[in-house]
């Protein structure tokens, strides 16, 4: 079942992250965080993003979150390692206590993953001490401050996953090794430890009560899925040519010991007349070894005679509503420059 368009417009405007409260979805729009009941209906907007300077002149621009989390009754968006804040009722947003209002010239980093958890946002950056690692916001104010420093300053585009009270993410062995190792650590202080795997390529993605989720694979080999449960390691048994999004690509929630991950597979539907690519949303039981397909997007049948790339349908983001698991899609029609973005139920 299709539930509510998100967005619709013209030119390259896609969907990062969406969080589902109280039967309402918060996502980001063309000027600001908006609001649009689960049940469906006109997106009304909740809170602009916040304008910052430039250095280059007097000018000032509005820029959009890099990610947002409800926090009761306001939500807390994240910018160039700042944190802001504003009602769920609307206004404008307020820096957290003790940050600094930062240039758009910050803004510019490339990827930047974030984490929330706890009291705490964390954030994979470079250091006030020099080098890569991991930097602590407090959602009660800042300033931030340094967690820990990679031994390999190379790790730059990873998941960080928390589990519990612990912490997982990929580094090098040991000081200075380009050999890469899980590691865990308390979320509380930085003492990691690493996680034993024969994994030459691991990417953390995400984690239930029991069991961690870790992506194998680089380049152009194909991704593999492993999960690991009470200290063994199992590798998991993905569809025919289907594979698993890479990171920062890859989406995953876990829910009620279930987990979901966005990828995409090569195959045809009974009312298709050719074979063609379409994202999916992998479910993973936590007792099983064999991972199924749960959603496929588009599900409409695939026009032979239409251009493979005039169209593309991807899966940008998933989320979870009390007993649902919800997918947000988003379809580009390269010929006309306009897209939609809207909401889908995976499961139940």
């Amino acid at each position: 079942m299709t539930v509510p368009v998100l967005s619709t417009g013209s030119g390259w405007r896609f969907i990062d992250r969406v969080r589902i409260v109280d039967g309402t979805v918060y996502a980001p729009g063309d000027d600001g965080i908006v609001a649009i009941p689960v049940s469906g209906g006109a997106p009304v907007s909740v809170i602009p993003y916040p304008t910052l300077p430039t250095r280059r002149d007097a000018a000032s621009e509005a820029m959009e979150f890099r990610d947002f989390w409800i926090e009761h009754d306001s939500i807390v968006g994240v910018l160039a390692e700042t944190l802001f804040t504003a009602p769920l009722t609307g206004g404008p947003p307020a820096l957290v206590p003790g940050y600094s209002l930062p240039w758009v010239e910050d803004t510019i980093n490339g990827y930047e993953p974030y984490m929330r958890a706890g009291p705490y946002v964390y954030s994979l950056s470079r250091l006030f001490a020099g080098g890569l690692g991991i930097r602590r916001h407090a959602l009660a104010g800042g300033p931030p401050s340094d967690f820990l420093t990679f031994n390999d300053p190379s790790r730059h585009q990873q998941f960080l996953v928390a589990c519990g009270d612990s912490l997982h993410y990929v580094d090098g062995a040991a000081p200075g090794s380009t050999q890469a190792a899980i590691f865990v650590t308390p979320l509380h202080e930085a003492k990691p430890t690493i996680i034993p795997a024969e994994l030459r390529a691991p990417s953390v993605v995400g984690c239930d009560d029991r069991n961690l989720y870790v992506l194998e694979g680089k380049g152009f080999n194909p991704t593999e899925l492993w999960r690991l449960t009470d200290g063994r390691w199992t590798k998991l048994k993905l569809p025919l040519d289907a594979f698993v999004y890479r990171v920062p690509d890859i989406r995953y929630v876990s829910h009620q010991g279930v987990s979901y991950f966005t990828g995409f597979a090569v195959y045809r539907l009974p009312d298709d007349r050719r074979e063609g690519r379409r994202d999916v949303v992998f479910r993973a039981h936590a007792d099983s070894d064999t991972v199924e397909i749960a959603r496929c997007v588009p599900e409409a049948a695939i026009d032979p005679t239409a251009p493979r790339s005039e169209l593309t349908t991807e899966i940008l983001d998933l989320a979870v509503h009390g007993d649902t698991v919800y997918a947000v899609a988003s379809t580009f029609h390269a010929q006309k420059g306009s897209w939609k973005d809207y909401l889908v139920q995976v499961s139940p």
